[in-house]
């Protein structure tokens, strides 16, 4: 089937932007979640976890000024890579001093009581310290022991603009009909019979099980589509219209659509990663702003232009403790780039 041109209307692009990212090194990373797991969460009615790696926040505990001194040499190594990092993607933050002087407090105070003198001098002499968790013995920690660089995708990510009720509901009239998407991995087939209102009927057939219920559509961000079970709770997906009969949506939230109008230079974000293409040049960074290998190539189809980026990252090991071979494409619709992991839905 042959895509033809037509303005791209992106409703959600980059995520659950607020959500937090799992970066645990030598553990298998947010990418490995399938849109089967995710929309099992949907059909539950249950909002995906932000974090199951066991590791406290920066903002969960308070640090001791005194623990900060034994690890302030990496910490402000940390900070100088960091600051590398948001220059090649672009990225500028209003005070990013003080945002990082927050987010390290949780990795001084891991650093100095878990990393031992050496594991300490080989993180400081490394090429990367952001990639700490992944380096110099780091993944051999239990995962609650392991330092890690603060949080980067928080700077990158941004919460989408509001929409009025009366924009939200002029998006959603627009949807009604009869919407299908088939995922043969997991042999399962998802219908969304959405009315003028929002109201829809969600049906989910996966192999010989079949569930059925009622759902209310929300849009409150024009970025964020809402699935409200009616039983008190929410699930948030992703959500990108592309033409009048396709859009993209997706319950795991780290698939997205992104805007990218200049074809020879863009950035995708995301919770787990960014990307810089430039002029057939790409760098990938984890959500920490570890920095990692990649190749990548403007490519086509029979349905259109494709992007695809070839990568490792330090602190995405296998089970090998090696960073692990990871693949990524991406869809152009005019304007926008749309993760090809999201589910496809046509009308019907």
């Amino acid at each position: 089937m042959t895509v033809l041109p037509h303005r791209a209307l992106l409703l959600l692009s980059t995520g659950l932007l607020a959500a937090c990212d799992v970066q645990a090194g030598g553990q298998d990373s947010d990418e490995d979640r399938t849109e089967a797991a995710a929309r099992e969460d949907a059909a539950d009615g249950h909002e995906p976890a932000d974090r199951d790696d066991g590791v406290a926040d920066a903002d969960d505990e308070e640090v001791p000024a005194e623990a900060a001194h034994v690890c302030q040499p990496i910490a402000d190594r940390m900070q100088t890579q960091a600051q590398v990092v948001l220059e090649t993607l672009s990225v500028e933050h209003a005070d990013f001093d003080g945002w990082w002087s927050g987010q390290i407090r949780f990795f001084l105070k891991s650093c100095e009581e878990n990393l031992s003198e050496d594991q300490r001098e080989c993180v400081l002499a490394a090429d990367d310290p952001l990639a700490v968790e992944g380096i110099c013995g780091v993944p051999e920690l239990a995962p609650a022991k392991r330092p890690r660089a603060p949080d980067l995708s928080r700077v990158w990510r941004s919460e989408p603009p509001a929409l009025s009720e009366e924009q939200g509901a002029a998006i959603l009239s627009k949807l009604a009909g009869t919407w299908r998407s088939s995922y043969a991995p997991a042999k399962e087939e998802t219908t969304w019979k959405i009315a003028a209102d929002g109201a829809m009927t969600y049906h989910l057939k996966r192999r010989d099980k079949v569930e059925e219920s009622e759902r209310k559509l929300i849009l409150r961000q024009e970025q964020r589509l809402h699935l409200d079970n009616l039983k008190g709770s929410t699930q948030p997906w992703i959500f990108a219209q592309v033409a009048d009969d396709r859009f993209y949506a997706s319950g795991n939230l780290l698939y997205g659509a992104h805007p990218a109008p200049d074809r020879d230079t863009f950035q995708i974000f995301s919770r787990s990663m960014a990307i810089a293409y430039d002029r057939g040049k790409c760098s990938v960074f984890s959500g920490g702003g570890a920095r990692g290998e990649a190749s990548c190539e403007l490519t086509s189809d029979r349905e259109g232009d494709l992007f695809k980026v070839a990568y490792t990252l330090p602190t995405h090991l296998g089970s090998d403790g090696e960073p692990r071979e990871q693949e990524a494409s991406f869809r152009r619709y005019d304007d926008v780039l749309v993760d090809t992991r999201m589910q496809r839905f046509s009308l019907r």
